[in-house]
This record gives C-alpha cells, structure tokens and sequence, in this order.
C-alpha cells in the first residue's frame, strides 16, 4: 500500500503501477521443437507413407522415426515390442553407447536388418531409418541442439535474473538478440550450420563424438543438401517463435533496455520460471 500515491509524480506512478510480463524461455525451448516438427519437409520428396504406421500421424516422419526408435531401442519405450536389450547387446559389440538416432542410422539399418520377424514397431524404424530425408531431418535436428537449444538451456540453468540475458547488450553472443540474428542469417543459408561455431561465450558447445559425427564432411551431396534444407526450414520457423514469445526482450521491445528502476524492480525474478 502506497499512502501518499496521489502526491508522487507521473513517473513514479508509473513505476509503481508498471506490470513486468515476462514469457518463459523454457516454453520458447519447448516451442522450438514443435515448430521445427511443422517445418520439416520430407512428406514432398519421400516415395510414400510408412506402410507400418499405425495410424495417421501429423507430425513429420523425422519425429516419428525419433519417437518410434526411442520406443523400439531403449530402456523407457515399449516393454511389450522394444527390443532395448538386445540393442545394448548389439551396441557393446561394436564398443558403442545409444545415442540415437543420426548416430547410429547405419547400425539401427543393420540390427533390424537382422532382426527375425519383426513387429510392427521394428518395421515401422526399419523402414524409416533407410530414407535419407528422415534422417537428414534428425541430423538437422542435433546441429540445432548442438549450437542453439543445448548451450541456450545451459544459460537457462546458472542463477540470476530474466533480465541478466540483456545486460550486456554490446556483447550479442549472449543474448536472445544473437540468436535472432544467426537464425535470420541461417534461414538464407543452411550450410552456415557446418562450420559448427559456437553462440554464446556464457555456454560452450560440448564437442564430442557426437558432435563429430554431426559435423564432419559425409562426401554425400544428397545427404548434405537435404540437411542444409531442413536447417533452412527450422531455423525459418524457430526465428517466428522467438520472435513472437521473446519480442519484448528485442529491440524495440519493453525490456530490451531495461532502466535502472526496472532492473531494479525485476531483479528477484528467475531467468528460467514462468512468471507473469
């Protein structure tokens, strides 16, 4: 309660009655991967239908293929038609850990491939895991991981505030801002992705095996083209979802240069909750 609010000024009226709305970048993660579902591409170029869907899906046949093999090949998927430990089996044979699904698309063609009488989830990946698009699509998919969504959640995690994000808005590594920018420079050109440079200075990209695989030269024009396509697509459509939920962290928005009395007022909001 403010006993003297009629004598302050406009401004500090102003301040006081002033309503900090702040969208969750948690959900603007969440957001990224139900929009790079809608942009990906390969019902176009693909010879049909999986014959081995159950049903009719809307998603992409990239995200089936990811949902449908991590129900086939892992310990949290189907205890009725997964076959996880005969796949761990198979996979400590060639001295390999599970990580699906670009990783291992040779090696899940391979043990299905093998596999006596399949079920209808077997054939289901083993179908999809054989056309290129799907799997250039869930390539496409770990590049974004590895350079947007993975070191993005990393600056999510560390403690601060919402506004921390924009304190430094000379250094555009760092912020929402960045992202706009290399999502609006890869949406023209995907093949920006391949040379793997990192994002922001606050999150390091974790450069493993899985990163090499991702990143190195496959000698396969197809496959390469496919992928820079389905970059192109994702990162066109992740660019509408940042801009719609994040546009008052941007220029021209509310909070894109916070006074001292907003920082100020906001400081005890968390960076990675919802808040209203």
């Amino acid at each position: 309660m403010i006993s003297n609010f009629e004598s302050l000024t406009e401004n500090e009226k102003h301040d006081i009655l002033a309503t900090g709305k702040y969208s969750c970048r948690l959900h603007l993660l969440a957001n990224f991967g139900t929009c790079s579902d809608k942009a990906l591409f390969e019902k176009t170029v693909c010879d049909g239908e999986n014959p081995h869907s159950f049903k009719k899906e809307e998603s992409s046949g990239t995200y089936r293929l990811i949902r449908r093999a991590a129900k086939a090949l892992t310990k949290r998927g189907s205890d009725k038609a997964g076959v996880e430990s005969y796949w761990i089996t198979y996979l400590k044979g060639k001295d390999e850990k599970n990580n699906l699904v670009y990783y291992h698309r040779n090696h899940i063609s391979e043990f299905l491939d093998d596999w006596p009488e399949p079920n209808q989830l077997l054939k289901s990946v083993g179908f999809d895991i054989k056309e290129k698009v799907l799997f250039a699509g869930c390539r496409a998919l770990g590049i974004m991981d590895k350079l947007v969504t993975a070191p993005f959640w990393q600056i999510l995690e560390a403690d601060g505030s919402i506004l921390d994000l924009n304190e430094d808005l000379n250094d555009l590594n760092e912020d929402l801002y960045h992202i706009k920018q290399k999502l609006e420079q890869w949406e023209n050109d995907g093949s920006c992705h391949f040379s793997g440079e990192e994002m922001f200075q606050s999150a390091k990209i974790k450069d493993d095996h899985l990163f090499a695989e991702l990143f190195k030269e496959t000698d396969d024009v197809e496959l390469d083209a496919m992928t820079q396509m389905a970059l192109e697509l994702v990162a066109g459509e992740m660019l509408i979802i940042l801009e719609r939920q994040a546009s008052q962290q941007l220029p021209g928005g509310q909070y894109w240069e916070p006074s001292k009395v907003l920082q100020s007022s906001f400081s005890t909001v968390p960076n990675n909750k919802c808040n209203l």
